[in-house]
């Protein structure tokens, strides 16, 4: 796999048997998983570490107390009283009101609400405005909390792309009615 993905990325790709292996000497650590359980330890972090993730069940609440600097991307749902009757709180965060017994509601994964979940941790934009502290020690290590826009940021880079695309005379015009449709599903 290692091998592979060398020669498909030009990018030096290189196998160890352990996630702590994985994690040693790395500047930033993406997590990119479907795990319903933390990947990773707040003993393997190294100063000057970045870490995001994609689930708030990747990174438990050791790593999160580990990080110097924390930020969440947004917030990814409504606000609402986590612990209101019938609230529950899914995968990443988002809430649903979810009718059945409490032996069914009990058989819905759940996801973590720890600190990144709170809403009193800064998002980018709050740092960016001067509103929430970032980095301001190359040792220390960071952690974003990549939810809570639904995808919104992807549309702001594809966005940005064509406009670069369009100001250099790249590219050509598409046929709208590739990407609508007129009948309901």
């Amino acid at each position: 796999f290692a091998a592979e993905m060398t020669d498909r990325l030009d990018v030096e790709v290189i196998p160890v048997d352990s996630p702590e292996k994985a994690l040693q000497g790395a500047d930033i650590v993406s997590l990119t998983t479907d795990s319903l359980v933390p990947v990773i330890r707040a003993e393997w972090l190294e100063p000057g570490m970045h870490i995001n993730n994609v689930r708030n069940n990747e990174a438990g609440p050791d790593v999160l107390a580990r990080a110097d600097v924390k930020a969440r991307l947004g917030t990814s749902t409504l606000h609402a009283d986590r612990n209101a009757p019938d609230v529950v709180s899914g995968s990443d965060g988002m809430f649903g009101f979810i009718a059945g017994s409490a032996d069914e509601k009990k058989k819905i994964p759940g996801s973590p609400h720890h600190e990144i979940d709170n809403p009193t941790i800064g998002t980018i934009p709050d740092i960016m405005a001067g509103k929430w502290a970032g980095r301001t020690d190359d040792r220390q290590i960071t952690f974003l909390n990549n939810q809570g826009t639904q995808g919104l940021q992807f549309a702001a880079v594809g966005g940005a792309a064509y406009n670069r695309a369009k100001a250099k005379g790249l590219g050509h015009p598409l046929p709208l009615e590739w990407f609508t449709q007129n009948i309901r599903d």
